[in-house]
């Protein structure tokens, strides 16, 4: 028998001999009297050995034989064609979404399905039906699937271009999804939800992935996660213009995350993270500046939760550059249920927002971050206690302070220490405001640096302890309290 090298070197001579386009890639024809080649010596025999054996690359690159289904779209008509020597039906239809589900039903134990680079529109809902299933495109730019006009009618906050409930290890990748929004009915940019639509909707899934997508334009959020979703990950992806919130991992969400991802557009939160143990990591979030949000809040990231509900907990945000003039906070934890508990904000990047931090919480660690040109406050702490703010540099605009501790309530932010930051007031601002209310904060070993500033640091708390900090503009040593 022959072997499956000899297979396909003897099929991709008979394809560039005759210009086949494979999946949307032209295999060129080979001339074998043709002009010198522009790899090798210009014999024709070599370059069609050349030729050759760039296809075979190709098509083991490609590894169709590894599918349970290849779909494809040839003249508006989808097919789905089963893997060589498969017993599974073929499918074809008018639309992706009808023929990819019929495909779908056919793997009750999982199987992996590629979609060939093209446009697909006027798709309608697409529900997986079983655990363990692959849906792969051409590329995230090339195999585009657009929603019909209109789907939005009748659906709610919980509801999916694609629904992923009750699934597990479902992977979405290498394609681009369209929400269509300028065809959809939602036209009142607002908090209403009659009529509103995910990119992707996960429900109570574990382990599932989506990965080197793009979504884009979906009515509420591109990527909804709640219930017991646990272990999503969202890896190298690009988000941008989704009316809400590019991602939101919900109330029930366990170690759900975002990782080398871009995230641009949208109106009220580029990733808002709920429940606990969420992780953001090297990631680019820039512009939420839309107006077609529920609150058109415009925040990079926000920690979040609802009344009655456990406030967000354990929340890591790593190496994520955060930036866009007009963006009220870059990362922000809402004071709903006590506020955030235990996250971490490590070795970020946050450039031209009101507020760089804005933060209802205890027991943060909030180090090793850049913080620049911010207009109202880089590190704001409200009703905060315990936090650990260190090792940052915070540089702010005219009249803003570079660090403030406020209380609300009558609670006041008490027991924190900020250490080793270098700290950069506005002109004619503190570097530092201390709140009434706000007790017995530690600021050690800080450099600050004032611009025609009343003074270096503006404490109306009790208890402050000061100690070996300095005053970088006048080169002196800030006095230690006793």
């Amino acid at each position: 028998m022959m072997t499956d090298l000899v297979k396909k070197y003897f099929l991709f001579v008979f394809l560039l001999f005759f210009g086949i386009t494979v999946n949307g890639h032209q295999l060129d024809a080979i001339d074998v009297v043709g002009s010198a080649s522009n790899r090798g010596d210009g014999e024709p025999s070599r370059s069609a050995f050349f030729k050759v054996n760039a296809g075979i690359e190709f098509l083991n690159t490609l590894r169709l034989g590894d599918y349970d289904y290849f779909i494809e779209q040839v003249d508006r008509h989808v097919y789905a064609r089963p893997s060589f020597n498969s017993i599974l039906p073929a499918f074809d239809g008018p639309v992706l979404s009808g023929v990819l589900t019929d495909a779908m039903r056919q793997l009750p134990g999982g199987g992996k399905i590629f979609i060939s680079e093209g446009l697909y529109e006027n798709v309608d809902t697409i529900r997986v039906p079983y655990s363990n299933i692959l849906i792969e495109g051409a590329g995230r730019y090339r195999t585009k699937i657009k929603m019909k006009d209109g789907m939005d009618i009748g659906k709610t906050i919980h509801y999916g271009f694609f629904q992923v409930r009750n699934i597990d290890h479902f992977v979405l990748k290498d394609l681009e999804l369209d929400g269509n929004g300028s065809g959809q009915t939602k036209i009142d940019d607002g908090t209403t939800v009659t009529a509103i639509c995910n990119g992707i909707h996960f429900y109570s899934s574990k382990n599932s992935r989506v990965e080197n997508c793009f979504i884009h334009d979906f009515t509420m959020f591109g990527v909804r996660a709640h219930g017991t979703t646990h272990y999503l990950k969202i890896d190298n992806c690009h988000f941008k213009d989704n009316y809400w919130n590019n991602v939101t991992f919900s109330l029930g969400t366990d170690y759900c995350e975002v990782n080398e991802t871009v995230l641009e557009g949208a109106s009220d939160v580029g990733i808002a993270l709920y429940a606990r143990n969420a992780t953001v990591s090297n990631c680019l979030i820039k512009y939420v500046t839309g107006s077609r949000g529920s609150g058109n809040t415009r925040v990079g990231i926000s920690f979040e939760s609802h009344v009655g509900y456990p406030g967000p907990r354990y929340h890591k945000v790593y190496n994520t550059v955060i930036k866009g003039n007009g963006m009220i906070a870059g990362i922000m934890s809402n004071k709903m249920e006590g506020g955030s508990t235990g996250c971490i904000i490590d070795g970020c990047y946050i450039d031209s927002c009101h507020y760089g931090i804005s933060n209802y919480g205890d027991s943060m660690k909030i180090v090793n971050n850049t913080i620049l040109n911010t207009s109202l406050v880089g590190v704001y702490v409200n009703k905060g206690d315990y936090n650990y703010i260190a090792n940052n540099e915070i540089q702010a605009r005219v009249n803003a302070y570079a660090l403030w501790f406020w209380y609300d309530d009558g609670d006041g932010s008490t027991y924190n220490t900020v250490s080793n930051n270098k700290l950069r007031g506005g002109r004619y601002a503190y570097p530092i405001r201390i709140g009434p209310g706000c007790n017995y904060n530690r600021i050690l070993n800080n450099l600050l640096y004032v611009q025609d500033a009343p003074g270096i640091i503006q404490d109306d708390g009790t208890g402050t302890v000061l100690s070996n900090n300095f005053d970088g503009t006048n080169s002196r040593r800030i006095p230690d309290t006793r």
